[in-house]
């Protein structure tokens, strides 16, 4: 039978060991390098989600939804917000539908892109999947109406057509 002491400096050992390979191991791969390889010849495509000056109403929440669809590469949401009203502020957030239906309903969500309570924003996010999005413009913390303008695109690229 092995001594306590013993079992000890061989744990000790091991756990030394597997912290050192962990140290040797590489670094976890940077977000970027895990997209598709956008392919050769596509080219650049942006659509409008919104622009203009969209009202909304004192505790209520404003949904645009969009939809960004399969076999297209790195899709983003790029763009900026400003609000007047009240105290010249609001939320904006990007969700998926299972989030926003989750925040519909007064679950906490952490969504794709969150401004918090702000005047303006820009925005940048890269969308890992393709499916149905919601943009929302949230003033159901405040009793007093806003302005929104605003100006959100979706980017993405696109493959040339197969010959």
């Amino acid at each position: 039978m092995v001594s306590h002491h013993r079992r000890l400096a061989f744990v000790g050992l091991l756990l030394a060991g597997l912290f050192a390979v962990g140290a040797c191991s590489p670094a976890p791969a940077s977000p970027t390098s895990t997209l598709p390889t956008i392919p050769a010849g596509s080219t650049k495509q942006t659509k409008a989600i919104a622009s203009g000056t969209f009202v909304v109403a004192p505790g209520t929440a404003r949904d645009i939804g969009f939809y960004v669809d399969f076999g297209i590469y790195r899709p983003r949401v790029t763009g900026s917000f400003h609000a007047s009203g009240g105290a010249n502020d609001i939320e904006v957030f990007i969700a998926n539908d299972e989030d926003y239906n989750s925040w519909n309903i007064g679950r906490r969500v952490t969504p794709l892109y969150n401004s918090g309570v702000t005047t303006a924003a820009d925005i940048d996010v890269l969308l890992r999947a393709t499916g149905h999005f919601h943009l929302v413009l949230n003033n159901k913390y405040s009793n007093a109406q806003k302005f929104v303008e605003v100006n959100i695109y979706v980017e993405w690229w696109e493959a040339p057509p197969s010959s």
